[in-house]
């Protein structure tokens, strides 16, 4: 009977690590999952900041905010207008809000989808100038 009494408290620690161990894990996985979708909207705002250099090449200035991204897939510059981790649309601001930006900027609302939040709901900006 000694041994199966010590038994129980042996198996109740080795379930709850093992739980512990799996919901760390799980967590990791959803943090990565996040900055996955960061980099990737990070990436797609590149590619597109790329695609305005040849669009201002081709055409000598930006397009306006009015003929906005599409006019990258109708010139042929893109195949299609990348959207950020999201699965959202890119916004293009010409002129742009922030003080920062001095030609155009591009905005992913984040996660949440709204403007202003912080870490994954932040929103994340990119300046359409070369400095």
């Amino acid at each position: 009977m000694k041994n199966k009494s010590t038994l129980i408290p042996i198996l109740l620690i080795v379930i709850i690590t093992a739980t512990y161990l799996l919901l760390k894990n799980e967590t990791n996985e959803i943090t990565e999952s996040k900055d996955a979708q960061l980099i990737l909207t990070r990436s797609n705002m590149i590619k597109i900041k790329g695609s305005f250099i040849t669009y201002g090449l081709q055409f000598g200035n930006y397009p306006s905010a009015k003929e906005g991204l599409s006019v990258l897939a109708k010139s042929k510059i893109l195949n299609h207008i990348p959207r950020d981790g999201w699965n959202s649309e890119i916004l293009y601001r010409n002129p742009p809000l922030n003080k920062n930006c001095k030609s155009y900027e591009l905005v992913s609302l984040g996660a949440d989808k709204k403007q202003g939040g912080k870490k994954y709901n932040a929103d994340i900006v990119l300046c359409g100038d070369a400095d």
